[in-house]
């Protein structure tokens, strides 16, 4: 049964964001032309309304495919809101699934989403840079990237490829979470609030984020003076043990907020709905 709510969650998405992702192809193009007219300009040759326009178009670039990004998000969480709180949730809470599987739909979906817009504004990116300015992918910082990479990876010894594991596990685990968070204020919202459900679930979100913020910048604080103070006596080969330990313990970490607010909007969607 999670396939077919897998399907049906993502043909809701993609049905509108396949629009979003050709049309940021597109603005890409456009924003590299515009970019090779600013590179290439001459105040001799090129008149100032052509460089303005050409400047206007790069700046509008960006904001295209940061809007990219937003809308992305807000289809998102738009559908997780229809799906359940609307007129809509009724039906659904009425299907023969349990409602861990319409959960994991929802943040299956979510992963998959975000991960295809990821990869299209790396794509978009490079056809900015490919248009915009051919020689920068032929100019001497990619050698110094490629030195650097190698020397970290010959610093980092054995320990580079856990490095890595850890890395995609925690970028994985973080994202999980934040959707976690927004499909939590979504929910309180939807409880708590009869009425302007959207603006409840935005303040919710702004003082969940408050409370985080505050907690991991005061985590982060201690955190690094106690790790300088523990890992001064240590020698070179041992600090990249001691430094995998501790991106593993953030990581475990992570992964434990995440299990505990994935439990908490299971509860919340499985005790506290009232769709009477």
């Amino acid at each position: 049964m999670l396939k077919k709510l897998l399907k049906y969650d993502l043909r809701a998405i993609f049905k509108y964001w396949w629009i979003l992702a050709v049309s940021s192809v597109g603005l890409a193009m456009i924003g590299g032309i515009c970019l090779r007219t600013l590179v290439a300009s001459d105040s001799e040759k090129t008149g100032p309304i052509i460089v303005i326009i050409s400047a206007l178009g790069v700046v509008a670039t960006v904001i295209g495919l940061s809007a990219f990004l937003i809308i992305t998000e807000i289809l998102i969480f738009v559908r997780f809101y229809k799906n359940f709180f609307t007129d809509e949730g009724y039906l659904t809470f009425t299907l023969p699934v349990k409602r861990s599987q319409l959960l994991n739909s929802k943040l299956i979906t979510t992963l998959i989403a975000n991960l295809a817009t990821f990869i299209v504004l790396f794509i978009d990116i490079l056809l900015i840079l490919a248009i915009g300015s051919p020689d920068f992918f032929r100019s001497e910082i990619w050698q110094l990237i490629g030195r650097s990479l190698r020397d970290c990876i010959q610093y980092m010894g054995a320990y580079s490829f856990i490095y890595l594991i850890e890395l995609i596990a925690l970028i994985f685990c973080i994202a999980l979470s934040s959707t976690l968070i927004f499909y939590i204020c979504i929910t309180l919202a939807s409880v708590v609030a009869k009425k302007s459900k959207i603006i409840t679930a935005i303040g919710i979100y702004y003082g969940i984020s408050t409370v985080v913020s505050f907690s991991v910048e005061l985590i982060y604080i201690f955190g690094i003076m106690f790790v300088s103070n523990a890992i001064a006596s240590f020698t070179s080969s041992a600090i990249m043990g001691v430094a995998a330990l501790i991106v593993f313990m953030v990581l475990a970490f992570v992964a434990a907020l995440c299990l505990a607010l994935y439990l908490l909007e299971y509860y919340l969607l499985d005790k506290k709905l009232n769709l009477a």
